[in-house]
This record gives C-alpha cells, structure tokens and sequence, in this order.
C-alpha cells in the first residue's frame, strides 16, 4: 500500500512541473532569482513579440496570469487598450500597489519586442518589475506604486504615450517619479539616467537621482552615470529612445535603468558591450549567446537591478 501511495504522490507531483510553473516554485530569498527563470520563460515561449501581434498579445495574457497568481486583486489590475498608429491593437498593463502614502511611484518596462527572442530589449526589465512587483505584494512600502508593463514601445514609445495621455491631472500631481528599465540583462555597465535638457541647455528633474546613488552605495551596488562624452546627452541624461521620454515631456521626473557601454564609440549609449557591441535588435540577443559569451553576467546584472528596486520599495525618503 505504501509503494502505490508513493508512486501516486510521484504522479502528482510530476503533473504539476508545467513550464508555466517555473517562476512560482524560484524563492524570493536571493535577489535576481525569480528574474532569471522569467527570462528563461521569455526566451523558450515568448520570443519575438512584435507590437500590435498576437505574440505581444500572448505576452500581455501572461504577465496578466503572473501577477494575479501574486494575488493582486482584479481591481488592482487595469488593462489599458489604445490604438498604434499603424492602426493594431496594443495594450498596457497596470498594477497598482498601495502604500502608506498616496504619494505614487510608477515603475515600468516594456514587453514588446523585434524580431529577436528579446531577452535584453526588453524581456529583461519586464522580469525584474515582475521580481519587483513580487516582492512588493508581500510588504508595506512607505509609498504607493504602479507597476506598468508597456506595449508597442518599439513602435515609438506607443504605450507610454498612451499612458501619459490617460492621467489625469491628480494623477499627475500624486506622482513623485517614473522608474524605467529597458535592456537591463548583458550590458558591460549598469547605469541610472535622470534629467532632461532644456534651450538654454539647463538640465532638471534630477532630484531623485542621489537618492537612488545613495540606495546602490548602502548596497555594494556599483552604478555609473552617462559620462557625457558626447555633448547631446550630458551627465547624467540619456537619449528620449525610451518610456521615461513621455513622462519627461510633461515634466515628470524620470529614474532610468539600463545596462549599456557609453565609453565605447560613438559614446551614445548603444554600444552595449565591448565584444559583441550592440545587442537590442540583433541576433545576439538571444540568451544562449549572452550566456555563452557573457556567462553569469545577466543573472548579475539581473541581481544589480533587482536588489536596486528592493530598496526603492522599502525607502522612504522619496519626498
């Protein structure tokens, strides 16, 4: 009776490994964990996500299905549908997390890609805002946050537009920052951009970024800045290629997460790595040739950002 009893329990524990259920059996014990098996999900099932595609959609229904089996209430969950200007469907995902204050912080990452399996640009930042967005549902952080999967980022920051469009004028004034992260996984660097460039070439909406420096140095984290070699993009702003650009078009400032080179040529930030050089939008991005190449260096880079946004959850000096 006891072998049949074992041999039952071994069935059911053998039906319940599915791929889907990867993430929900990787503890949050060690920071960047959950993170790496997502991208390890992204690149076997949702590679090329192109924006306005049922691949995209197909992501979207996942992230959805992943951040309700972390319990967040359906009211939590908002799904934000707009039109791309190539006349497709695409959709944002919103997640709201109350805090102790009202005072909200929106952290976010698009899920769309090329056609590439997509796990630098940008499968990397979405698997850190869903480590993130785990982590946050299972304590009481000082503020309230926003957790915002975009499409159709690829397309002209689509999504984030979209967003930005929606909000209405409380919104706006409840919102400290925005906290961005697109190709966060294989870069030679990980960097914190901030601040936006007027006329008269006067950099503001930088406030936050000390805080953010003085979290990564409490945490052994090494976090550069642009070094400003070339003169478009001074220390410590970057180029308006991604979702913070929006939120900085209206005046909303910006935290942005990348890993990147911006000492390589022609010092603009998208030389990613000194071997490979750029990887968004190639073949190399493909996490059989990043952990080739790279071995170790995404679960790094993906422990950097994600250790990062634990402290942003837990701080309380945004003000």
């Amino acid at each position: 009776a006891v072998g049949i009893f074992m041999i039952f329990l071994l069935m059911v524990q053998l039906s319940g490994c599915g791929a889907q259920k990867e993430e929900q059996a990787v503890s949050l014990k060690k920071h960047g964990d959950v993170a790496f098996s997502y991208v390890t999900y992204f690149q076997n099932h949702l590679s090329e996500r192109q924006a306005g595609s049922e691949r995209e959609q197909k992501a979207f229904r996942y992230i959805k299905s992943e951040i309700q089996k972390m319990g967040y209430e359906d009211s939590a969950i908002e799904k934000q549908s707009f039109r791309m200007s190539s006349g497709e469907s695409s959709q944002n995902l919103a997640v709201k997390k109350e805090g102790i204050s009202k005072n909200v912080i929106v952290i976010g990452a698009h899920y769309d890609s090329v056609g590439t399996k997509g796990v630098d640009d940008n499968g990397s930042g979405v698997a850190a805002l869903l480590e993130c967005a785990k982590r946050a549902k299972q304590i009481e952080t000082p503020y309230s946050f926003e957790f915002v999967f975009f499409g159709a980022e690829e397309t002209g920051l689509e999504g984030s537009k979209h967003f930005v469009e929606q909000m209405s004028k409380a919104d706006k004034e409840n919102l400290l920052f925005v906290l961005n992260m697109d190709s966060i996984l294989v870069g030679d660097k990980t960097y914190a951009y901030s601040g936006t460039v007027d006329a008269q070439g006067e950099i503001s909406g930088t406030e936050y970024l000390p805080i953010i420096q003085e979290l990564a140095l409490e945490n052994q984290i090494k976090l550069e800045e642009n070094p400003g070699k070339d003169p478009e993009y001074p220390t410590p702003t970057t180029g308006d290629w991604s979702d913070h650009a929006p939120f900085a078009a209206v005046g909303i400032p910006y935290i942005y997460f990348e890993a990147t080179n911006w000492d390589l040529p022609p010092f603009d930030g998208m030389a990613e790595t000194k071997v490979l050089g750029k990887i968004m939008h190639t073949s190399s991005d493909d996490l059989a040739v990043i952990e080739k190449v790279f071995p170790n260096r995404a679960k790094k880079n993906l422990v950097t950002f994600t250790k990062l946004l634990s402290a942003v959850l837990e701080c309380s000096d945004f003000k």
